[in-house]
């Protein structure tokens, strides 16, 4: 018993020390935070906006990605009239500048289609089975609504990521998300 409690303890050290660590730039990539009082907690948010901050004023900051989180019950993915619970996030065409989520199907320029959306793998299976996923027809529906166009499938998140989603749908696809953002800067 003590030997097994002994490989579970290994194992999720060794999992929390490999954290994120699959990205390229792993060690540069940092999260925009603020206190906005006194007395108020650190929190993650859209750090350019609350201050006023042009960031190409700043020439440590190679580049920049703002996205949006929707957890399940906040977001509906709707493919062949059908409801999928799922995680989204809704991140600028920037994304793959910064992160290392390696593509199936497709490729990374697809967030820069305002029609596409990207799932991964576990997701396309679940909401297509064994269907090919490239070129269906799905909506989006949340504080915004919106039909895309499945243009890649990315291998199954990692578990020892931070940041975990079920599909990618292109920030500047819709004029305004209600959602608060948050900066990630290189």
């Amino acid at each position: 018993m003590g030997a097994v409690s002994f490989q579970f303890i290994y194992a999720w050290i060794h999992n929390e020390e490999s954290m994120d660590q699959f990205h390229a730039h792993a060690d540069r990539i940092y999260i925009g935070s603020a206190r906005l009082n006194a007395n108020a907690d650190v929190m993650a948010g859209h750090i350019q906006r609350l201050f006023g901050l042009d960031y190409t004023n700043y020439p440590e900051i190679e580049k920049t990605v703002v996205m949006h989180n929707y957890q399940p019950g906040e977001i509906q993915f709707i493919a062949g009239g059908r409801n999928f619970e799922g995680t989204a996030l809704i991140p600028d065409s920037t994304f793959f500048d910064l992160f290392s989520f390696p593509l199936l199907y497709g490729n990374q320029q697809a967030l820069g289609d305002p029609s596409s959306i990207l799932v991964t793998e576990q997701f396309a299976k679940k909401v297509w089975a064994d269907e090919y996923p490239i070129g269906k027809r799905v909506q989006i529906k949340c504080d915004q609504e919106g039909s895309y166009q499945v243009a890649g499938v990315m291998k199954n998140i990692p578990s020892n990521s931070s940041i975990y989603f079920d599909y990618l749908v292109p920030r500047h696809s819709q004029d305004f998300w209600r959602r608060m953002p948050q900066d990630l800067i290189l």
